[in-house]
């Protein structure tokens, strides 16, 4: 078998986010596969898959709420946000604030309720989170 055939392990992710000598590791992979897979510590991993539920019931709602919600996905304080349905997916992108009185994610999206998670803290939390990497 060539050797682009055998998948390496992924990278743990901890020793890159602590700045250690790993990191020209996580470089060449870049360089010769165009992505490196990482393994999240397992904190990280519980939160990302904690806001995909909740992003998965946040899509689950009504269109119009959905729309309530988000706004329309367009410009919004010099950047994208909001909520758009095209033919064959629906989007939804939030942006990290920063600044000012802390931080948050905007558009902030009501709900959260024991049948569904909020949505706005978990994406704070796992957009603040990935943003350190």
């Amino acid at each position: 078998a060539r050797e682009r055939d055998v998948e390496p392990p992924p990278l743990e992710l901890a020793p890159l986010l602590a700045g250690r000598a790993c990191a020209h590791l996580f470089c060449a992979r870049l360089r010769r596969d165009g992505y490196a897979q990482l393994a999240l510590p397992p904190d990280m991993a519980a939160l990302l898959r904690q806001t995909e539920a909740a992003a998965a019931a946040w899509f689950a709602a009504p269109e119009a709420r959905k729309l309530e919600e988000a706004g329309a996905y367009g410009p919004a304080s010099g950047t994208l946000a909001g909520f758009a349905r095209g033919r064959n997916r629906e989007q939804l992108e939030l942006r990290l604030v920063k600044g000012g009185r802390g931080r948050g994610v905007y558009p902030a999206l009501r709900g959260g309720d024991a049948a569904e998670p909020a949505l706005t803290p978990l994406a704070e939390r796992s957009m603040a989170t990935l943003d350190r990497v």
